[in-house]
């Protein structure tokens, strides 16, 4: 996994690099209980969408609520997401302020944690600004990916 530390315009360049592919990516914390509580529900639906082509992006929000430096923020995201067993492609660790951030990434809800589902190219195919407990949004997302890999 490529895991990182970087400010608003390395983000925004690495999604333009990743954007040949369809991208998921999703946005966590590890002081996010919701966050921890949905990994295990990704994980099982990444296993099955891995084979259509789609890159993985996780982007932390750790160091919105910690005094972590951002070297130590990578590492305890890294091991955070290993002890879900879940795979991302690509880690990145937010260094910029929440509202560099969720102008950058249009994210309205300022939440933890959210998902977005990018076709290649980079244009949204959906997005899931809550948590995806139920089975009926699992699918939603399922359907999503399933799209925008076709696309």
């Amino acid at each position: 996994m490529d895991a990182r530390a970087v400010d608003r315009p390395q983000l925004e360049a690495a999604l333009r690099d990743a954007a040949a592919r369809p991208l998921v990516i999703h946005h966590f914390a590890t002081w996010c209980d919701p966050c921890a509580e949905e990994l295990p529900l990704l994980k099982a639906e990444f296993d099955v969408l891995r084979p259509l082509g789609v890159t993985f992006v996780a982007v932390s929000w750790d160091l919105f609520m910690s005094a972590l430096a951002p070297q130590d923020a990578v590492a305890a995201c890294t091991t955070f997401l290993a002890g879900y067993g879940i795979e991302f492609d690509r880690l990145f660790v937010f260094t910029g302020s929440p509202p560099e951030l969720f102008e950058s990434q249009n994210i309205e809800h300022g939440t933890v944690p959210c998902t977005e589902v990018r076709a290649r190219g980079g244009r949204v195919v959906a997005s899931f600004p809550q948590p995806l407990f139920d089975d009926a949004e699992r699918a939603s997302f399922v359907a999503a990916v399933r799209t925008a890999a076709k696309a």
